[in-house]
């Protein structure tokens, strides 16, 4: 399976019961985007996805939205 960029953005916000304002939407898609689609079918399409699904909610927890929730 995959999960496209956007995505991965919307279900980090929602895994950490957070809604942001368009501009942080917008930037953390970009963000995103930069590595495409996350795959999951070998170990190291599983270990790459887990790396960037903590870099998102890393960079989610640095937002002004999260630092103010």
């Amino acid at each position: 399976g995959s999960l496209g960029p956007a995505a991965l953005v919307d279900e980090c916000l929602a895994f950490l019961s957070l809604e942001v304002g368009e501009d942080t939407h917008q930037i953390l898609g970009e963000l995103a985007a930069q590595g495409g689609d996350l795959h999951f079918g070998s170990d190291d399409e599983r270990k790459a996805s887990r790396d960037r699904i903590g870099q998102m909610l890393r960079s989610i927890a640095a937002s002004r939205e999260y630092q103010f929730a």
